[in-house]
């Protein structure tokens, strides 16, 4: 049997699957509307030297967080990467806190000043801040 014809058979199924729908894509096209108005870090690696030791935010994906090495690196839909120097990170109470609930592969809101760019195409730079993303769509 096709699905169709048990979709049309099964009213109860058929909402089911369209509160699926409903549930998982809506929400993935709500997203990915809001990352194309974000500015991005290509734009910053076209024109470096015009965003040098400027404050900028961009949406981010985390790659990895490294407290040995005090680094955390994310990076965006391009797979460009942004990497920080965490090294104080101890006595900043608040960095400490986020740092202890980051998860990978998340999206952050991440607010930083560009120090420079390596040849390999990465970005450093100094930390402000970091939020989930989500966080900024909750009212």
């Amino acid at each position: 049997m096709k699905i169709v014809h048990i979709l049309k058979n099964f009213p109860a199924l058929r909402l089911f699957c369209l509160v699926i729908l409903l549930f998982f894509c809506l929400p993935a096209l709500l997203l990915s509307e809001d990352f194309e108005k974000d500015f991005r870090l290509t734009t910053v690696k076209k024109d470096f030297e015009t965003y040098k030791d400027k404050d900028v935010s961009f949406v981010l994906r985390l790659q990895y967080c490294d407290l040995n090495y005090n680094e955390i690196s994310f990076y965006d839909m391009e797979n460009i990467n942004l990497r920080f120097s965490i090294k104080d990170y101890q006595e900043n109470p608040v960095l400490k806190r986020k740092l202890r609930n980051i998860s990978r592969g998340l999206y952050y809101r991440v607010k930083c000043k560009l120090i420079k760019m390596d040849e390999d195409g990465t970005i450093s730079a100094d930390l402000i801040d970091f939020t989930p993303y989500r966080l900024e769509q909750l009212p």
